[in-house]
């Protein structure tokens, strides 16, 4: 993927409730939870003159759910931060995926793992520029990683260098998704 990053937790049927509730029932109170969870993370990056960059929400998601998941939890995260390490970390929103293909990208989740990480290519654009030029990626769930590479690749072509990325969940793929149900 050439990017490297934290996920607080595996993507399990609870975890995937959780989310869901969050993200579809608009019950935003559980970024409370995720954030704590999701705070150990930043140890690991050097946050001095960074920004936290929240993955943007397709169109359609957006006028579905009023809200971009990722964008409430790089604010919680920008203001936890700044409790725990009296370091202000901006939060850039400025990544979005470009007019003309917006509409067209197909749905990740009903995507195979290498179409998920074609899909997304040259699909994301910026607007204006983050207040530094060095930066930590959020999401909520990281699939295949095809999202965060995208990002990257938009932040890199305005100069902007991704430290890496922090998430909620991440999914286990297929052939160790097994292996994990039969080990708890």
């Amino acid at each position: 993927m050439g990017l490297s990053g934290f996920a607080t937790t595996t993507y399990t049927p609870q975890v995937a409730s959780l989310i869901h509730e969050f993200k579809e029932v608009q019950q935003t109170s559980l970024a409370k939870i995720f954030t704590k969870a999701m705070m150990p993370a930043f140890e690991n990056f050097e946050l001095q003159n960074c920004t936290l960059v929240n993955m943007p929400s397709k169109q359609k998601s957006f006028a579905t759910r009023g809200f971009v998941p990722a964008k409430v939890l790089a604010n919680r995260l920008s203001r936890l931060i700044a409790k725990q390490h009296n370091l202000l970390l901006p939060v850039y929103g400025g990544l979005g995926y470009s007019n003309a293909v917006s509409n067209q990208i197909s749905d990740q989740a009903a995507l195979s793992g290498k179409d998920r990480r074609t899909n997304l290519i040259g699909t994301m654009r910026t607007r204006g520029r983050p207040r530094f030029s060095r930066a930590i990626l959020i999401d909520d769930i990281v699939t295949t990683g095809s999202t965060l590479v995208e990002a990257k690749r938009a932040l890199g072509d305005i100069g902007v260098e991704v430290l890496g990325f922090v998430a909620f969940a991440e999914t286990l793929p297929k052939n160790k998704q097994k292996r994990h149900a039969e080990s708890v």
